[in-house]
Formats: C-alpha cells, structure tokens, sequence
C-alpha cells in the first residue's frame, strides 16, 4: 500500500480505513468488519470518485466472501498463520483492483497493474 500512496492511486484515508477493515477483520470478523467500513465511508466527505473506490473495495470484499464464505470466518489466532496472510493477501488484491480506476497515465496504470499482479502472488503463495 505504500506504493499506493506515493504514486497517489490510494489516499492515506483509504489505506487507514483498508488497515482498519483488516483489524476489524481479525477482532470482530467478517460482518462487523464489512458493516463497519461501510459506515465510516458514509461518514465521510467524499467525491464520487472516491466513494466509487471505497464501494469498489467493498463490494469487492462481499464478493469473495460470497464466493468462499470459509475464507474470512473462524479465529485466527488459533488457525495457521497462512490462513490471515491469506485473508490479507485477498483484501490486498481487492484494494489494489479497486485503486487502479484511479491510474490516469500509462506508467501509472503500468505501476498499478504490477500491485495488482504482487497481490495476486500474495494470493498465490498463501492460499
């Protein structure tokens, strides 16, 4: 996500607020993670642009919940670790999809396009 920021497909609100999912994701689970970023992005002043993002990124997150309601359940502190590097590993490729509408050149959608393979590896290398 840095790579994110200093390129400016992603804002610092959007990465704290994915760090937040993340937490939540781990503290309270799936439902209360998703229903809380929701509520936060309500909250917020923003354009359509971003708000297109943030429902980019969770809508995104619903889908792969959806898809395999398994992945993001159960305690991770008693699981392996690779299942929550997994769980990262998906929300860091569902936010790097949801960053590259954002790229507006050809070296930037380029960067863009590599955080999206990266996070495909992360997906690879722990699911």
């Amino acid at each position: 996500m840095k790579i994110s920021l200093e390129k400016g497909f992603m804002s610092k609100s959007q990465i704290d607020l994915t760090n937040t999912f993340t937490n939540d994701l781990k503290e309270v689970g799936i439902d209360k993670a998703i229903n809380n970023y929701e509520n936060k992005v309500l909250k917020m002043k923003l354009s359509n642009d971003e708000f297109s993002k943030h429902n980019a990124f969770i809508n995104g997150i619903k889908s792969v919940n959806y898809q395999n309601p398994d992945l993001f359940k159960g305690n991770f502190e008693l699981q392996s670790r690779s299942a929550w590097r997994c769980a990262l590993a998906v929300v860091a490729m569902t936010a790097a999809i949801a960053s590259v509408g954002s790229c507006i050149s050809i070296v930037a959608c380029g960067v863009a396009y590599l955080l999206v393979v990266n996070a495909g590896y992360g997906i690879a290398d722990n699911c």
